[in-house]
């Protein structure tokens, strides 16, 4: 029988679970020239072959119908085998060889379609293109074409075209087609693109960092790009990247969900900042500000920013206004940078949440929180005057519920300066306010005042609350005499265990220590209060002040007409002087310990100590009123003492004085014995 050439040597049917017989379109010689497939699985039993010899094929038949939906595939697959051995002189029957013939056409159809499959070298292809032989040189190699398109045994970065593809930045190409996995429990693998992606460098879109090429669209497209991920934007350094107009952060929150009167959003995130190696932010030309933190939306309610800009420069070449200005945004950190050569290092309006850690600042104004900055907390920071300084440190209103703590302010320079931190309440519109600042552990020195607090006045006591504890002044220069604290139409400040030193002067008008002015329930307690010229400690026109526990140690050094302590003012009334220590190493100091100018109402002095100093409580006027009250076990004989002063015998027995009244002014004046006790 002849063998025609066929159409095909294989059939491919799905099952439907139902259907028992599958025909196959092709010959066969013999039943095991058919192999059968199920899903890609050998099957050998279970089914019957038909048609065995007919040039137009028959079927498989199986005893159970596959499964619905498998595969069934039957493809021509001889038996490479000789059955039949021929004879000498023996018979030559004609459908033997025949069939025998049949085997080896088949065989040969069956092997051409294999080949058919393969890949093959052009006829006219010349020189040896046989592969190494040996396993071992075989192993973890790739089948290729050398540069001649000669076949050749690759390692995988030999391949010209994966090279080729690697190296590519067309989209699918790339990191896109390197695999990447995590260690650890859990890991998920994916592409090494989609790692690379989770962080944005500037260098990313073009920046140089030579000082010399403008950066500033580079960053801003990195600033983009990086604000889309919700990631951050990286400035490796050292490098100086030049802006020529702001950079520009935005974030804009998605609506979730509204509901009648309140409006819910996602929390989005804005990109941060972050610079390893010390890169600098270069200002070239005039700007009103070199970057901005901004929340764009038009409501007011809080916005979901907490963004963090870290380990970056930002010169402002005396040509740029601020170096950071924030508007409206919550929870941004700043952590271990440097501004210099700015009038404002960061100008921060709106939310709190304020965070400024470990900066350097050397700037007329290194931060000012305006309109806003609630909730702060300013940290570990170096200020440092620069020419024309203001303040270090500016809270204007809302600047409530703040920690300043752990920081130095610095005018080593000696230029002429005003205040390391103030409280600014003059700027607050209707009735708000500045309150519940806590200013604590910081060190100032060569400012002329280091905290400044000012409220609105007439009457409105818009800065209040706020406590002043454990910070130390020191002078810099004959022009800064380390006044700590200067306060004027405040309130409710606490004022604990801080040092105010000064130096000698040998100017008149030198400030007080501590000076203030229009102030009510104040509470100074447990300070100490060293070498001022003049006087340690004013108050003028202060209501409720109590003083109590403090020690004043060689002060009034202008001479022995000073006092260490002044109380003044036609309004002043009901301020307290308890347990304090007053002492003084020579009579050429003041000799004056607490004075009362005219016009004072009641001052209440008590159980307080002074050592080296002529008259202990001076009034002057006779409008004043100063009720001194001490203890001890006689009247006094040495001191000088006003009339009306109280002292109460510390041993008071049955049918003995209580105490005794000072009836003369003088040192120590005239003074009685109260009635005596019942026996």
């Amino acid at each position: 029988m002849p063998v025609p050439a066929q159409a095909t040597l294989f059939n491919e049917s799905v099952a439907n679970g139902l259907t028992t017989s599958f025909p196959y379109q092709f010959m066969i010689a013999d039943a095991d020239d058919i192999t059968v497939e199920v899903d890609d699985i050998i099957v050998t039993t279970g089914f019957a072959v038909t048609g065995v010899g007919s040039p137009t094929g028959g079927a498989i038949e199986f005893a159970v119908a596959p499964a619905n939906g498998s595969t069934v595939l039957r493809y021509l697959d001889p038996v490479l085998k000789r059955v039949e051995d021929y004879q000498q002189l023996g018979d030559f029957n004609s459908e033997t060889i025949d069939l025998d013939l049949d085997r080896i056409w088949l065989a040969i159809q069956s092997f051409q379609a294999r080949v058919g499959r393969a890949i093959k070298l052009p006829v006219a292809t010349n020189g040896d293109q046989t592969l190494m032989e040996n396993a071992a040189e075989r192993a973890n190699m790739v089948i290729g074409f050398d540069l001649s398109g000669n076949l050749k045994l690759l390692s995988p970065v030999e391949n010209p075209l994966l090279a080729e593809e690697l190296a590519s930045t067309s989209d699918g190409k790339g990191v896109a087609l390197v695999g990447f996995k995590q260690s650890g429990t859990g890991a998920v693998a994916r592409t090494a693109l989609s790692k690379m992606r989770e962080t944005v460098s500037v260098k990313d879109f073009g920046a140089i960092g030579d000082g010399v090429a403008d950066d500033t669209t580079a960053i801003q497209n990195a600033v983009n790009a990086a604000m889309e991920l919700n990631g951050v934007v990286y400035f490796n350094g050292p490098a100086v990247y030049k802006i020529t107009s702001p950079i520009t952060v935005k974030v804009t929150r998605d609506l979730i969900e509204e509901t009648p009167g309140a409006a819910q959003y996602s929390d989005n995130c804005a990109a941060s900042l972050i610079g390893f190696g010390s890169p600098i932010i270069k200002a070239s030309g005039t700007l009103a500000h070199m970057v901005e933190l901004v929340f764009d939306t038009s409501d007011s309610d809080i916005a979901p920013f907490y963004s963090k800009v870290q380990g970056l420069g930002f010169d402002g070449s005396n040509t740029a206004s601020i170096g950071i200005k924030s508007n409206y945004c919550l929870g941004v950190t700043y952590e271990n940078n440097r501004f210099w050569n700015l009038p404002v290092g960061i100008s921060y309006t709106g939310y709190g949440v304020f965070r400024a850690l470990f900066n350097n600042f050397k700037c007329s104004t290194g931060i000012k929180l305006s309109g806003g900055g609630g909730d702060s907390l300013i940290f570990g920071n170096d200020f440092y005057a620069a020419a024309n300084s203001t303040s270090g440190l500016v809270f204007e209103y809302y600047g409530g519920n703040s920690r300043v703590i752990s920081n130095v302010f610095t005018n080593q320079d000696g230029y002429t300066t005003t205040f390391a931190v103030k409280l600014d309440g003059t700027t607050a519109p209707g009735t708000e306010e500045v309150r519940n600042v806590n200013i604590t552990d910081n060190e100032f020195c060569g400012y002329t005042t280091g905290i400044y607090a000012v409220g609105k006045g007439s009457g409105t006591y818009n800065v209040y609350d706020c406590v002043i504890r454990g910070n130390h002044t020191l002078p810099y220069g004959g022009s800064n005499p380390g006044k700590l604290l200067e306060a004027i139409d405040c309130s409710g400040f606490n004022i604990s265990n801080n040092k105010f030193n000064s130096i000698s002067y040998s100017s008149a008008t030198e400030t007080s220590g501590l000076a203030l002015t229009r102030t009510l329930d104040f509470k100074i307690s447990e300070n100490h209060f060293e070498n001022y010229s003049n006087t340690a400690l004013r108050l003028t026109d202060c209501v409720r002040t109590t003083v109590s526990n403090n020690s004043f140690y060689d002060n009034g050094k202008l001479g022995a007409g000073y006092e260490v302590v002044r109380v003044g003012g036609g309004s002043s009334s009901r301020n307290y002087f308890l347990n304090n220590r007053f002492y003084q190493s020579s009579d050429s100091y003041a000799e004056n310990g607490i004075v009362e100018l005219s016009g004072v109402n009641a001052t209440f002095a008590y159980r307080n100590t002074f050592l080296g100093l002529n008259r202990p409580y001076t009034i002057v006027g006779a409008a004043s009123v100063m009720k001194l009250e001490d203890d001890g076990t006689a009247a006094p004989t040495t001191g000088y003492w006003n009339t009306g002063d109280i002292v109460w015998n510390r041993l008071p027995s049955a049918g003995g004085a209580p105490g005794w009244v000072c009836v003369v002014s003088g040192a120590p004046g005239t003074w009685k014995a109260m009635p005596n006790l019942a026996a």
